[in-house]
């Protein structure tokens, strides 16, 4: 209905409210199809323009989403200048994203690491332990023991908490 009144500003935030975006992109496109296929030729750059915003569109649309609905009559020469900005913000998302799954990966094999020292790290009990808090044998009964040699039974350390 808003396409229909030539509205883009709410085809725009209608656009924006479902959950799922794989409809909100749908509906981008939708909006796109109207800006670029059955408007004047002249305002093809500038609704071109407005689709690539980051502000109006939200990201939802790509420059190779656009390009197939451009009208036949439109000279990429004319509008050489958005397609190289689109460009520059699909190069920035990439790099963006590289940067992303980088740190992802260093994170990744920062836990592995992390996982294994802690799998190597263990507690020597020995048969005359006590537990720290009731002074009771430790193999009594179930019990924690810590790398700093500190040993609680369960429910020592339990109403200890409470």
């Amino acid at each position: 209905m808003a396409l229909e009144l030539c509205d883009h500003e709410k085809a725009k935030m209608y656009a924006d409210l479902p959950e799922l975006d794989e409809q909100k992109r749908n509906l981008w496109l939708l909006i796109a199809r109207n800006l670029l296929q059955e408007k004047p030729a002249e305002n093809v750059k500038s609704n071109l323009a407005w689709l690539l915003d980051p502000q109006k569109s939200a990201n939802w649309l790509q420059l190779d989403d656009l390009i197939p609905l451009l009208p036949k009559k439109v000279k990429l020469k004319e509008i050489k200048h958005l397609l190289s900005m689109g460009m520059e913000k699909r190069t920035k998302q990439l790099s963006a994203l590289k940067a992303s799954v980088k740190q992802i990966g260093s994170s990744t094999k920062e836990m592995e690491v992390e996982q294994r020292r802690l799998i190597s790290q263990h507690v020597t009990v020995s048969p005359n332990m006590n537990c720290n808090l009731c002074s009771q044998l430790i193999f009594r009964e179930k019990f924690y023991a810590f790398p700093c040699e500190h040993s609680f039974h369960f429910y020592c350390i339990l109403d200890f908490i409470r």
